[in-house]
């Protein structure tokens, strides 16, 4: 498997980096900017060494080397820094920077690579044959992950062009202050699905659907118990957050950050089920429902931004995304069969607890006059919801404390 997903991987990264080379004077011509032409000369060690450190990570989140993962991932992001800032110091410029984003990645898809040889591939390769058919499964199940990917990518920018195409810059800039605050609260979710993930898929294959099925149920109510607030609370604070961290000029971006906070929920949401998916064996019917939903906020956007603006495209966006993620926990249900009605119970508390936070929040940002009292008032929020969800049994110290150790052996 490691043989053969490499050699898949070089063997699309050849006819990807050949099409740039002879692209490239279109490609420069279509975006009427000669002075890309420099960059591009960067592009093909970009496409090599990009796609390779990712084939490094995922790798070892797949051999459940979360740490190790991680921590090529820090390299990475280390090296790149250093090496960008650098080079643009040196007078190299925007070509400089570029070399310092490839340098991160040449040095965590080497090292990473040999890792993998001498750590795993080294001590299990034998003259054992290859088994019959397994590239071939391989590069069968490879299709709905990379239409999965592909139709992600395109839906998370086509509103944005559509929202440039049918309005005004300014609109655009409202419209990604929005998802870049959404982006900012999803780092913990997100480092928590990535370990998540390959852990459903060992268990399963080890028969143990029961471990699986706790696991992923707890992941999720806990997930909930941190995002149902988290949109509650955005929508309350979002004036004073958006005109404390990037101006009165961009308050018009208000309406749009209180309707993403629910993309923010779902985005959440999908973080822990979505990828998990591909290791239990659904990648096609994932891949089938990102692709409808895709279409579908396409035509949405299409329909709602000219009526409604820029909060038509968050409009589409929350709830195309929000159908997107209910089909994908519906899948992963018909996988694991944990138990809706304790779910709908901590839903209901969860709730709950949201209700007086926001009360408490609601009251106390009448008050806001600058950071410290928008501080003041968000610690008092994260406190009155941490005090309610341990009251009612939903938050365990001593679970949390024990969770990590035991993620970890997983």
């Amino acid at each position: 498997i490691f043989r053969s997903v490499l050699i898949f991987n070089l063997f699309t990264i050849t006819i990807v980096a050949i099409v740039l080379i002879v692209s490239q004077e279109y490609l420069i011509k279509l975006i009427g900017e000669p002075d890309l032409t420099p960059l591009f000369l960067f592009g093909v060690p970009f496409i090599v060494f990009s796609t390779l450190s990712l084939y490094v990570r995922h790798t070892l989140q797949g051999l459940e080397k979360i740490q190790l993962s991680a921590g090529f991932k820090v390299i990475e992001r280390a090296v790149r820094l250093i090496g960008a800032v650098l080079l643009v110091i040196a007078g190299f410029g925007s070509g400089g920077a570029l070399v310092g984003y490839i340098l991160g990645f040449v040095v965590t898809s080497t090292v990473g690579i040999f890792t993998i040889y001498y750590l795993y591939y080294r001590r299990y390769k034998s003259n054992v044959p290859i088994e019959s058919g397994l590239r071939q499964r391989i590069a069968e199940y490879a299709i709905p992950i990379t239409a999965t990917n592909t139709a992600r990518q395109i839906d998370s920018r086509v509103d944005t062009i559509l929202v440039g195409f049918f309005l005004t810059p300014t609109a655009v800039s409202f419209y990604m202050v929005a998802k870049q605050i959404i982006s900012a609260i999803q780092l913990p979710v997100a480092a928590f699905g990535f370990t998540l993930s390959p852990m459903l898929g060992s268990e399963k294959a080890k028969d143990n659907l029961e471990t699986a099925t706790k696991v992923y149920k707890r992941a999720l109510e806990h997930t909930l118990l941190l995002y149902i607030p988290a949109a509650a609370g955005l929508w309350i604070v979002a004036e004073p957050a958006v005109s404390l961290v990037f101006g009165s000029k961009y308050l018009g971006a208000v309406p749009v950050v209180k309707v993403m906070g629910l993309y923010g929920l779902f985005l959440a949401v999908s973080r822990i089920t979505s990828n998990g998916l591909d290791y239990l064996g659904r990648a096609r019917s994932r891949a089938i429902a990102q692709g409808s939903t895709s279409i579908l906020n396409l035509i949405l956007n299409l329909f709602m931004i000219p009526l409604f603006g820029v909060v038509g495209a968050a409009v589409s966006t929350v709830f195309t995304f929000g159908l997107l993620t209910s089909i994908n926990v519906y899948i992963m249900y018909t996988e694991l069969n944990f138990h809706i009605r304790s779910l709908a119970i901590s839903v209901i508390k969860i709730t709950g607890i949201t209700a007086v936070m926001s009360i408490i929040v609601r009251i106390g940002i009448e008050f806001v006059s600058g950071w410290p009292t928008f501080i003041l008032i968000i610690v008092l929020g994260v406190l009155s919801w941490a005090i309610l969800a341990v009251a009612i049994g939903l938050l365990d110290i001593k679970k949390i404390k024990n969770l990590a150790p035991s993620t970890e052996k997983n």
